[in-house]
C-alpha cells in the first residue's frame, strides 16, 4: 500500500505580541509548515472563517477570556479543527474536549512534537470517520 502524502499543513497561529509570534512562526515554517498570523481575535475568527486550517495555535500573549472566547466562536460554527494553547499557566478547558495545553518551557522541539502529534491524531481520526462512512 502507498503511504498517503498529505500536503503541509496549515496552522493559524494567533497572538497578540508581534515579535513572538513572528518567531514561532518562523521556527514553524522552516519545519515545513504553512503559517498565518493574526494578532486579534476578531481578525482571528474573520479569516479561520473563511479559510481551511489544519491547526490553530493559540499563544501565550493572549489573555484567558480571549483564548475562551476564541475557542467558543469556532466551535459555534462546528469546526473540528485541533487547538493548541501555550501558556505556562492556563487551563482551557473546551467542552468537546478537542484543546490541548502546551506549556512554553517546552521549547521549540517540545512545540514542533506536539504539533506534529496532534495533526497526526487529527489525520488519522478523520481517515478512520471517512472508512466508517463508506461501509
Amino acid at each position: 500500500m502507498t503511504p498517503t502524502l498529505h500536503p503541509p499543513a496549515r496552522i493559524l497561529h494567533v497572538g497578540r505580541d508581534l515579535s513572538l509570534v513572528s518567531t514561532r512562526s518562523m521556527v514553524l515554517r522552516s519545519a515545513g509548515y504553512n503559517v498565518e498570523c493574526k494578532y486579534t481575535i476578531e481578525d482571528a475568527v474573520r479569516h479561520f472563517l473563511s479559510a481551511d486550517f489544519d491547526l490553530v495555535l493559540l499563544c501565550h500573549s493572549l489573555s484567558e477570556d480571549e483564548r475562551q472566547q476564541f475557542v467558543r466562536r469556532i466551535r459555534e460554527h462546528d469546526f473540528p479543527t485541533p487547538i493548541l494553547s501555550i501558556g505556562p499557566f492556563y487551563t482551557l478547558n473546551s467542552p468537546q474536549g478537542d484543546c490541548y495545553d502546551l506549556k512554553t518551557e517546552s521549547g521549540p522541539i517540545g512545540l514542533l512534537n506536539c504539533i506534529g502529534a496532534t495533526l497526526h491524531k487529527d489525520r488519522a481520526a478523520q481517515s478512520t470517520h471517512k472508512h466508517s462512512n463508506h461501509r
